[in-house]
């Protein structure tokens, strides 16, 4: 028998060979965040227009011409020229094949069939090829969500794969989807088939993630694993920026999502000297393979394997010994989160928390295209963000407590959002910085708080009901993702709406918060009857719970401490 933990301790568990390979597990986790923000780029909002068969023609025609002014109302007041061009309608011709003012009459319109594009920021997009014009654009909506289904079936069936056959195995696989559909995304000739690859890739693009996560800090010792586990979020948002920095040279969304694809076939090379989990390996009984893992990892480092720490495990049993036969514990299911009242409260809020919490994280992501005229450095900052805010919460989690660093960044998040919204709808320098660096805010409080709420609900459930409650609070986020590109899709051309929803719901998050108990430094509860008393002697106040866990100068438990 083999003991992991130990062995590591003994081999360095965070010296060059794990190093190594966590840098290059972490590397993959960016084409996870490229895929999931993607259709940003590749199905980019684009302006456009009705065609004016009379004036131009399909091939050669320009968003902007000298002929719009009578051929084409304005969405809003004619007079004010930074409103955009009909998106639907032409005023109706009078005389059949000819182009001025006196052949279109300006008081009548009617519908068209095809558009024009503003091709300034993109060229080429699925808008533009599958003709997401008009009553059509709802798609692009339904294209985001169906990535956050995906995600979510990703995390089901990869893990089980990954729980069943290795992490390894669930990597290559995840990589094998992401590069196969990603490639095939490209070159689909309708959005019918484009919508259920969208599908697939988010599968894969959760599993690459999901996958490289677990090889990352089970190929690591413990002393280290809460800082792998921060730090391997910080590629996921460079993912996402750099699909901006594509877009800047390559305005085709056919070559772009090329270049998010192809790189998954590459990381599939990891098959030849990226270790399978020697926890894994001895979790389930493979000691041999789990060893050899670890004598190359021992090697590599430069220190002798501790042979001592083997030990051989008897199969034998005493005839003596008589089986002592227990009674089955009572079967818990996720209907026990709601069968007492304070369980059912707090298991309530967890639920509202992480339903927006992942709602506006990915919201703000999707909705940084549209911040203002510099679209690519304020797509690039919204994403790049979620860094500085996750080593804020390793700063702050622990001095400040659990409730305080959530209240706040939900805070931050809802008056980001709101104020980002507000001014969106000025069209001033000044109030285009305002715009995009309180979006910058909300993204940067929404970042936190996505990485609270993975720590604060898994201690404030108890250990009976942990791993159901976490699931079912994932569902929840997942709700949220799906719900969020809608949301979007309520402004049009306005953020004023998406962005106040996103900023009232945060705000209310914040609130609730105050009615949960704090939980660091404290004994977490195991069992529902420990919950219904947990937290009870606690103020609802934030800063006398910090006083008196000062003045009490209560260490961290240790199961407190590993869930962090």
């Amino acid at each position: 028998m083999l003991d992991v933990d130990a062995t590591f301790v003994e081999i360095n568990g965070w010296g060059r060979y794990q190093k190594l390979m966590y840098l290059l597990l972490c590397l993959p986790t960016s084409i996870a965040g490229a895929a999931v923000i993607s259709l940003s780029w590749t199905g980019f909002n684009m302006k456009y227009r009705c065609l004016v068969p009379a004036c131009e023609n399909a091939t050669s025609a320009t968003y902007e011409a000298w002929f719009l002014n009578f051929t084409t109302p304005r969405d809003a007041d004619p007079s004010d020229p930074a409103f955009p061009w009909s998106e639907c309608q032409t005023f109706q011709p009078m005389v059949q094949g000819q182009c001025n003012a006196g052949a279109f009459n300006e008081t009548v319109t009617q519908e068209c069939s095809q558009w024009v594009y503003d091709t300034s920021i993109m060229e080429y997009t699925i808008v533009s090829e599958y003709q997401l014009s008009c009553g059509r654009a709802w798609l692009i909506s339904l294209a985001n969500s169906l990535y956050m289904v995906g995600m979510f079936v990703g995390s089901l069936v990869l893990g089980y794969i990954s729980d069943r056959f290795g992490r390894k195995v669930a990597m290559l696989l995840s990589f094998f989807t992401v590069g196969v559909v990603g490639t095939t995304m490209a070159f689909v000739p309708s959005f019918a088939l484009y919508a259920p690859l969208r599908f697939l890739i988010g599968v894969g693009g959760m599993g690459i993630f999901m996958t490289c996560f677990l090889l990352g800090v089970e190929t690591v010792s413990n002393d280290v694993r809460t800082l792998c586990g921060m730090i391997i979020h910080f590629f996921f948002p460079f993912g996402e920026a750099m699909v901006a920095v594509f877009a800047i040279f390559v305005k085709d969304w056919h070559s772009l999502q090329l270049i998010i694809s192809v790189p998954a076939f590459i990381f599939m090379s990891y098959y030849f000297f990226v270790p399978e989990s020697p926890r894994w390996l001895a979790a389930e009984g493979k000691f041999e393979q789990a060893e050899r893992n670890l004598r190359t990892a021992a090697r590599f480092n430069g220190v002798q394997f501790p042979d001592h720490l083997l030990k051989k495990q008897s199969l034998k049993t005493s005839d003596s010994e008589t089986p002592i036969l227990l009674d089955d514990p009572p079967q818990m299911s996720v209907l026990d989160l709601f069968r007492t009242p304070a369980l059912r409260w707090r298991t309530l809020i967890i639920l509202y928390q992480w339903f927006v919490t992942a709602m506006v994280y990915y919201g703000l992501g999707m909705n940084a295209t549209q911040l203002g005229s510099s679209v690519y450095v304020n797509f690039i900052l919204v994403q790049l963000i979620e860094i500085p805010a996750a080593i804020s919460c390793i700063f702050v989690l622990d001095p400040w407590g659990r409730k305080l660093s959530l209240a706040l960044f939900f805070a931050l998040s809802g008056i980001g959002s709101i104020v980002s919204g507000v001014c969106s709808s000025g069209r001033s320098a000044a109030m285009e910085t305002i715009t995009v660096a309180m979006a910058v805010l909300g993204k940067y409080g929404s970042s936190a708080t996505f990485a609270i709420v993975f720590v604060y609900g898994a201690e404030l459930f108890p250990t009976d009901l942990r791993n159901s409650g976490i699931g079912m609070s994932s569902a929840a986020g997942r709700v949220g993702s799906i719900i969020a590109p809608f949301i979007i899709s309520l402004g049009g051309s306005s953020q004023v709406l998406p962005m106040t929803i996103f900023g009232v719901l945060s705000l209310i998050g914040a609130f609730i918060t105050v009615f949960l108990p704090e939980t660091y430094g404290e004994n977490l509860p195991d069992t529902i009857e420990e919950t219904e008393s947990f937290g009870k002697d606690q103020s609802l106040c934030f800063i006398p719970c910090l006083n008196r866990r000062r003045a009490r100068k209560v260490e961290p438990s240790p199961r407190s401490a590993s869930l962090t």
